[in-house]
């Protein structure tokens, strides 16, 4: 192919058309396996409000609307409440509970399955000039599951009835 090129050269030139090769051969298969991909589009609404009481005491409203099938479907509704007190001019701590219904569709469960939530969270408020801040959240939740009787196989049936999580810096 390259015979017209010296032997270095002709050299030089085959591994770089084999990288050539080997590269293109790489983005065909990458592409076909995206190809094979479901896409599933899904919504959020979300709303959270705090309402002023005496002092430092205030109440946590917030409600969350996730749905899929083309936002057609509800998956889940996420309301929580909660009770803040104001430690310092920057920092807020709240306790709280959530009832969710989410939809499953597992095994013998096709429906709303509820949950319950007790949730603590602390919140810092840093100021690093005056049109920015950041916001520092550390939360703990407390899930309770229900049982679900399954006929046949169940995706997660040796779950752990009790569930902590901790998301930081959101």
């Amino acid at each position: 192919m390259f015979d017209w090129l010296p032997k270095n050269r002709q050299n030089r030139y085959t591994l770089l058309l084999r990288r050539e090769k080997i590269i293109a051969g790489c983005l065909l298969l990458a592409a076909q396996s995206t190809q094979a991909q479901q896409v599933q589009y899904s919504g959020w609404l979300a709303s959270f409000n705090t309402i002023k009481l005496k002092g430092k005491w205030a109440l946590h409203a917030e409600l969350q609307l996730r749905s899929t099938n083309h936002i057609a479907q509800l998956q889940t509704l996420l309301p929580r409440v909660g009770l803040n007190y104001q430690v310092r001019s920057n920092h807020v701590a709240t306790a709280g509970y959530a009832y969710i219904p989410n939809r499953y569709r597992a095994g013998a469960v096709d429906g709303l399955v509820a949950e319950h939530r007790l949730w603590q969270q602390y919140i810092i408020n840093q100021p690093l000039s005056k049109a920015v801040a950041l916001q520092h959240r550390f939360r703990l939740e407390e899930r309770w599951l229900p049982n679900v009787a399954c006929r046949g196989q169940c995706v997660g049936k040796n779950r752990q009835p009790f569930y902590h999580k901790v998301s930081l810096l959101q």
